[in-house]
């Protein structure tokens, strides 16, 4: 399970909780 960071308005730690998002 890969763990995308996707820095879009700071949102790198709500999106690492929720692991892939887009």
């Amino acid at each position: 399970m890969k763990i995308l960071f996707l820095c879009e308005e700071n949102s790198c730690r709500s999106q690492m909780a929720e692991g892939i998002v887009k």
